[in-house]
């Protein structure tokens, strides 16, 4: 079925962040972040509502880039980067331990 409402995107997208292992999360980011744009043009990369130019040029260390200003579609966001993040910290010290022996 078409994700008609911000909800529905937002339970989608959900779903694939449960769901994809935490190696492919950059690109979903990625994928979830190209998607909305053909959507609407600087669109919340969760649930591709519009948003304001405040939100897309002007945003903040504590405002995930990509959203726009609801709640969920924050956490969402901000929980796949923390994921991915954690996951890329594992790779680097992994590299850096084999490249030293």
């Amino acid at each position: 079925p078409l994700l008609t409402t911000p909800a529905m995107r937002r339970t989608a997208v959900a779903y694939l962040l449960e769901t994809t292992p935490t190696e492919h999360l950059g690109l979903l980011r990625k994928r979830l972040h190209d998607e909305a744009q053909l959507m609407q043009l600087g669109g919340c990369a969760v649930c591709w509502a519009p948003r304001s130019f405040a939100e897309v040029y002007h945003e903040r260390a504590d405002v995930p880039a990509g959203t726009c200003s609801s709640e969920r579609c924050r956490e969402l966001w901000s929980e796949a980067r923390g994921r991915e993040a954690f996951w890329r910290q594992q790779v680097h010290a992994a590299a850096q331990a084999e490249a030293a022996s």
